[in-house]
């Protein structure tokens, strides 16, 4: 659905582009401001000077750009700049909120969990491992750190399968948490369990 025909919802003039009260810039615009700050070639660097590592950027990039607004998690909104992203969050039910809509841990869970199933079929392929039936569940759990009262994250990915041993599995597993984009960005950071089941 085109955004110019959405019905009028909290938070969003219908038929216009931005969130009331936080200008929302046309997707194009945005997108150029942010290819213009992102190299397609060459070496980047984290902006976190802690962090040395770096890699190379090649010209076949893709940046997702999501604003979020109005509460954030709490009855918040968030909208992609191509408008096939358009959710409203919430606090869910299981810790004191009203629940009714997503959050962002489901939302990364999503993410991991499409990316890292693409991960287990290209490891899969690589060893010329004939896969079927492959799902990938991913558990993100939001641990609150009462002494610190600071908020951490864990994963856990179970793999579902057929076709092969239980060995050749648990591989496929480890190799796809060695090239999964979403587990490069956690590692180190966000405690992670894998398991894969032969089904």
């Amino acid at each position: 659905m085109q955004l110019g025909l959405r019905p009028q919802l909290p938070g969003f003039a219908a038929g216009v582009r931005h969130f009331v009260g936080a200008p929302y810039t046309d997707s194009v615009v945005r997108r150029a401001q942010h290819r213009a700050m992102l190299p397609t070639v060459g070496k980047v660097r984290s902006l976190d000077q802690s962090d040395k590592r770096e890699f190379a950027v090649t010209e076949n990039t893709y940046t997702a750009v999501v604003t979020a607004a109005g509460e954030g998690r709490n009855g918040g909104r968030a909208l992609s700049d191509d408008g096939l992203l358009d959710v409203t969050l919430a606090i869910p039910k299981a810790m004191g909120g009203v629940g009714g809509a997503t959050n962002p841990e489901q939302l990364l869970a999503a993410g991991w969990a499409s990316c890292f199933l693409g991960a287990v079929k290209r490891v899969a392929a690589q060893k010329k491992v004939p896969v079927t039936n492959l799902a990938v569940i991913a558990d993100v759990t939001l641990h609150h750190d009462t002494q610190l009262d600071e908020f951490l994250l864990s994963a856990a990915l179970h793999i579902e399968l057929s076709g092969v041993d239980q060995q050749t599995a648990d591989e496929l597993g480890a190799g796809a948490h060695q090239i999964c984009p979403y587990s490069k960005a956690t590692r180190d950071n966000v405690p992670v369990t894998i398991d894969a089941t032969v089904v």
